[in-house]
């Protein structure tokens, strides 16, 4: 089935894209804007790059617990891409390791937090009445305290670690899923599929997850794709505090921190980790911009 949204632009809507040329068309659109496809190869580098770093990094052992006086503070060179720290670990090899902790994050982060957000989207969206009017107050006053405000207040009570920090931005991130998932599901909850599917008697799980979940999914995934810069950054602001990643493990907002401290004349510390955060967090957004108009969705 092809709706309105679809006529109009000539995208593929979720009806189509269910079928293989569907997603042929799909992709061609995608591949039509290169910076999407710049965005695809950055999110593809750093994801390589983090599950090989043991093998594409020059000191892997500078990842863990270690000290090399003799060479800290050492600028970007041959030997030390990236230059050495304080302490003289390679930058280039805890940068790459240091993705880890944010992409794990940022995995993490969506599948507490999608599932969550959906699952109560198409709930409020379809059952109304006063289980509507209950999740979607509770979703708004989730929804006006700022995230990384919300996950500060958390981490607060909270011992500063990577699961601490995954925790504290999940409470963050479900409403942003229920909310979107509310407005797709009243928008076609009155649509003839589902109708059918009413008259024939089918159970309520059959019409949320069977019918009207699957017209959710392209603006769901195209939503995740971008939120993944959004959870890193927030990610990254938590470590820049001293709430997230504890040393002596690599993390990009640990290592800008520890590298103000010594700005402007050791420049290298701080600069490159800040250039890796920026990298990933563009790629993900042109990643999820080039899904977008290619699935003609709305987030």
């Amino acid at each position: 089935m092809i709706g309105p949204a679809a006529a109009r632009t000539g995208r593929p809507n979720a009806g189509v894209v269910r079928s293989r040329e569907g997603w042929r068309r799909v992709w061609w659109l995608f591949t039509r804007n290169r910076l999407s496809v710049l965005g695809l190869a950055i999110v593809a580098l750093v994801v390589g790059a983090t599950l090989l770093a043991p093998w594409v990094t020059p000191y892997p052992h500078h990842a863990r617990a270690f000290t090399d006086f003799a060479h800290a503070n050492l600028p970007p060179s041959r030997t030390y891409l990236f230059g050495t720290d304080g302490i003289g670990r390679d930058i280039f090899t805890r940068v790459v390791f240091g993705y880890r902790f944010s992409l794990l994050l940022g995995v993490v982060v969506l599948s507490l937090a999608v599932p969550t957000g959906v699952l109560l989207g198409l709930v409020a969206g379809y059952v109304r009445g006063p289980v509507e009017t209950v999740i979607m107050r509770v979703t708004d006053v989730f929804l006006s305290i700022p995230p990384l405000a919300l996950a500060l207040a958390v981490m607060a009570v909270l011992e500063p670690n990577l699961q601490n920090a995954m925790m504290a931005v999940s409470l963050t991130w479900w409403p942003w899923y229920t909310r979107l998932v509310y407005s797709l599901t009243t928008s076609v909850r009155h649509e003839g599929f589902v109708l059918a599917a009413e008259v024939l008697g089918a159970p309520r799980a059959h019409i949320l997850f069977r019918e009207i979940l699957p017209n959710c999914l392209p603006s769901v995934v195209t939503k995740m794709t971008l939120d993944m810069a959004f959870v890193i950054l927030i990610g990254s602001s938590l470590s820049f505090l001293g709430l997230g990643v504890q040393p002596p493990d690599p993390d990009l907002g640990t290592m800008v921190a520890d590298g103000a401290r010594y700005m402007p004349d050791l420049w290298w510390i701080a600069l490159f980790p800040a250039l890796a955060i920026l990298l990933v967090v563009l790629g993900f957004n042109l990643l999820g911009d080039g899904l977008r108009d290619a699935l003609g969705v709305e987030v």
